[in-house]
């Protein structure tokens, strides 16, 4: 494919997996698509979609849209109908799974710009932990906001700290589920549950929607007050012990549609950043 339609094919492709939904189905695609041993880098990817519509006579463009993604969906299903439990496609290996750069646009308000940073298998084994041990690992709107807001944080405050040189050693330290002792912090990648290390991948090839803006932290108030009074609170108990115990650099995010923070994770930004245009943290994959 001439270099102009491939970097439009990554581009596009990018966009229908997150619009069509096909990112949930990305092993059975690669599978399909000849992988066997491997995660494709994106590129190498639209390749293969581009062979796969010549030899089943589609537009070749190397786009999984709409009319491919119907007719291969066609095909997995074929698959699936004939497939054994011995066929069960095994989590891939984490070296051979292509991530993303995480990049920091500057601009008049924040001015600081990191370089690119490229996302290592260790930064995805420890992400999946975290996610496994802050949200179960669900596929959840919350689950993408947990993902963002340290992304965030490492991108706009941490990054530059000797102390993380790598986006691991920064989950380490903030998580609490991997602090030193808890089970999580030496589980191994295929122990971890299927949800928990599909939606790190989805996060570290920025895949996943962003449904909090520039947050850069989360913590449970509604846990707090309940060890503090020895009862659950209600609702405006709760926005009420937000508001008094906030730390002073932070201010909550307030209400997001999708998300439920009552009861469960609240986000909330440092000041130093919420006047920052939300997207200058992307991730390049």
């Amino acid at each position: 494919m001439p270099r102009i339609r491939l970097e439009r094919a990554n581009r596009r492709n990018l966009y229908w997996a997150r619009r069509l939904g096909w990112d949930r189905a990305f092993n059975a695609i690669v599978r399909l698509l000849g992988f066997r041993r491997q995660t494709p880098a994106l590129s190498v990817f639209s390749q293969a979609v581009a062979r796969w519509q010549r030899a089943n006579g589609l537009v070749v463009d190397g786009i999984l849209g709409p009319k491919t993604w119907r007719a291969m969906r066609r095909v997995l299903r074929g698959r699936s109908t004939h497939q054994g439990p011995a066929d069960a496609p095994t989590p891939p290996r984490l070296s051979e799974i292509a991530l993303g750069k995480l990049t920091l646009k500057s601009n008049r308000d924040f001015t600081r710009t990191i370089g690119l940073y490229q996302f290592t298998p260790e930064d995805l084994l420890v992400t999946a932990r975290m996610l496994e041990g802050e949200n179960s690992g669900r596929e959840t709107p919350e689950t993408a906001a947990i993902v963002w807001s340290m992304l965030n944080l490492y991108a706009f405050l941490q990054h530059h700290r000797s102390s993380y040189p790598t986006f691991a050693s920064f989950l380490y330290k903030y998580s609490s589920p991997l602090h030193p002792g808890r089970p999580l912090r030496n589980r191994s990648w295929r122990n971890l549950k299927t949800s928990s290390r599909r939606m790190a991948i989805r996060g570290l090839r920025g895949q996943l929607p962003n449904p909090v803006g520039n947050a850069t932290d989360f913590a449970n108030p509604y846990i707090y007050f309940k060890r503090r009074y020895g009862r659950a609170p209600n609702y405006q108990e709760w926005r009420n012990y937000i508001a008094r115990h906030t730390k002073r650099y932070m201010e909550w995010i307030g209400e997001v549609d999708g998300i439920k923070q009552f009861g469960r994770n609240t986000f909330y930004i440092n000041k130093r950043v919420r006047n920052v245009p939300t997207g200058v943290v992307k991730i390049r994959w």
